[in-house]
């Protein structure tokens, strides 16, 4: 029984529903109920100050996520009681639901970081991409993932025009005027006409993020092949084949050319 049944007998509703979810989650991951007294009184008053054991029974064995997720139902204030559609957001759920689906300001997140790595030379794109080849963090990664299989509708491991357009049509990214067709071959490294995860990964997630002096030099250090604060032409062969660099090059200012 939430504690606004008990104090001032409010009807049935969806955040008394919420405080009954709560307590039914915490019976089933703990085999006991979050208020118990010897009296229907002191069980009342419990309710009241929403006085619960965090840990009691086996809620001592359950994840701090479990935790929060009753905690957010167990609220006393209805103002700050979640609802169902923030519950459905919340972590617990999203980590262990068997279809996973990447909320909302996520896909329209990753979509404005592609928007903002087209407008890139060809040059910072690759070394965009070689950096995040290198520092990569797995948890962005599967995040990407994440984005990228909601996205892929035929699941063909590459996303097309018509897939990325469908995506912006219900988060509507573009402003006016804007074109996703000259954006989407910016992304196209390899040219093929459609967008794989790899690629998809370094346009779309937070470059800011990793652009720190930390990564930027070890960046810097893994091309410069001599060890000698240059990098020549020539070190950047063996990351992508010699034809491939003169074009991006030519956006560069060489200081020390070779």
């Amino acid at each position: 029984m939430a504690p606004e049944l008990v104090t001032k007998g409010t009807t049935q509703d969806e955040l008394v529903d919420i405080w009954a979810l709560g307590v039914i989650t915490y019976y089933m991951l703990s085999g006991c109920y979050p208020f118990l007294s010897t009296s229907k009184e002191l069980v009342h008053a419990l309710i009241k100050k929403g006085d619960y054991d965090e840990k009691g029974g086996k809620m001592k064995n359950s994840s701090d996520g479990a935790r929060d997720f009753i905690k957010k139902c167990l609220t006393i204030d209805r103002s700050a009681r979640m609802h169902a559609e923030d519950l459905l957001s919340h972590d617990w759920i999203t980590s262990n639901a068997p279809n996973k689906v990447p909320k909302p300001e996520e896909i329209k997140e990753s979509f404005k970081n592609t928007l903002h790595f087209a407008t890139a030379n060809k040059f910072q794109r690759s070394i965009i991409a070689i950096l995040l080849g290198l520092k990569a963090r797995p948890e962005d990664v599967e995040k990407c993932k994440l984005i990228f299989k909601h996205i892929d509708e035929d699941n063909n491991g590459c996303l097309e025009p018509g897939e990325i357009r469908k995506m912006d049509k219900i988060h509507k990214v573009l402003t006016d005027g804007v074109r996703w067709g000259p954006i989407l071959r910016s992304l196209d490294m390899d040219g093929n006409g459609k967008i794989d995860f790899q690629e998809f990964f370094t346009s779309s997630c937070n470059h800011r993020a990793y652009l720190n002096q930390e990564n930027i030099d070890y960046c810097f250090n893994t091309f410069d092949k001599k060890k000698n604060g240059y990098i020549a032409k020539d070190d950047f062969n063996f990351i992508l084949p010699t034809n491939k660099w003169p074009a991006m090059l030519k956006d560069v200012k060489m200081t020390n050319p070779e």
